[in-house]
């Protein structure tokens, strides 16, 4: 048998963890977990950049 929390209307039970709210610190955890895209290089910031300049010179 499950022991639930003491609330007369079916509380949660309590051996399974609360589930991590939108902004809770456990769910941020988790999505940081999940982000397997890696962080920007230089060289990649540096293209990106030049890109952006040449945009400009184009739209000059």
């Amino acid at each position: 048998m499950v022991t639930k929390s003491p609330k007369s209307h079916g509380g949660r039970k309590q051996d399974r963890p609360k589930k991590a709210g939108r902004n809770s610190k456990a769910r941020r955890r988790i999505d940081e977990e999940d982000d397997d895209r890696s962080p920007i290089t230089a060289t990649e910031f540096q293209l990106d950049m030049e890109i952006v300049q040449l945009q400009r010179e184009l739209e000059e």
